[in-house]
């Protein structure tokens, strides 16, 4: 039996342009984490995930290794770049998961 590989694709490549905030909403804080490291949290901590890939902006670069910095896992892959929409965006995810084995995303 074939075995399942599950990702998780979090596109976070956005602005934040109408929440009208400095910093994107993303890497706003709750609680002690920002938005974006309490989601990647979770789906890290789930048993049937095998990987987490994170989209984001490239001028974002510094805001997400801030978030990420206290996460040590395996299953966090490198991140990838967004696009010019949200639909670029997640395109440009699915392409940088493609040779992973994924079969569930």
């Amino acid at each position: 039996m074939e075995k399942k590989i599950t990702g998780v694709l979090i596109v976070a490549a956005g602005k934040g342009i109408r929440s009208k905030s400095i910093i994107p909403k993303q890497y706003l804080h709750f609680g002690n984490q920002t938005v974006l490291e309490k989601n990647i949290r979770n789906f890290i901590n789930e048993p049937l995930i095998n990987f987490v890939k994170v989209v984001i902006n490239e001028k974002h670069l510094d805001f997400y290794k801030k978030a990420i910095a206290k996460i040590d896992s395996t299953k966090l892959l490198p991140t990838c770049f967004g696009g010019k929409t949200r639909s670029h965006s997640v395109k440009n995810g699915l392409e940088a998961i493609a040779n992973t084995g994924c079969t569930k995303i």
